[in-house]
Formats: C-alpha cells, structure tokens, sequence
C-alpha cells in the first residue's frame, strides 16, 4: 500500500510536469540566463563575525564532547 502511494504520487507529478510542458517547438532549449549577486566578503573577516564563529564552534564541540564522553559512561556502565 505504501510503496502503492508513492508509485501513485510520482506518477502524479511526472503527469502534470509534462502536461504544462510548452510542445509549440518554437523555442530552443537554453538556460535562463542569471547574475549571481556581489558578495560583500569584507563582512566576514571582521573581529565580530569571527569572534562569533569560533563561539559556535566551541559551544559545538563541548557539546560533541559530552555526548562522546556520556556515551563511554553508559557503555561502560553495561
């Protein structure tokens, strides 16, 4: 039944995909064209950011630490 329900849904989507395809053949296939945005990088090497990504860094790695360190507990425990 489940495996039923995503055949149903996929096959769903498939179906309205290539009913709103335009099959007119007076277009040519070529991709949008797009401008990537300017990045302001001066942004990410002030104190403050930098000072804020080594805060979260840490903060993750006592936490990774404690869950290492819970897990030898109760392995050891057993």
């Amino acid at each position: 039944v489940i495996a039923g329900f995503f055949i149903v849904t996929i096959g769903g989507m498939l179906a309205y995909t290539i009913a709103q395809m335009n099959r007119s053949g007076e277009e040519s296939l070529s991709l949008p064209k797009m401008e990537m945005p300017v990045i302001n990088w001066s942004l990410f090497g002030s104190p403050s950011f930098t000072l804020f990504f080594l805060s979260v860094n840490v903060v993750l790695g006592l936490v990774l630490l404690d869950k290492i360190i819970a897990s030898q507990r109760k392995h050891l425990a057993n």
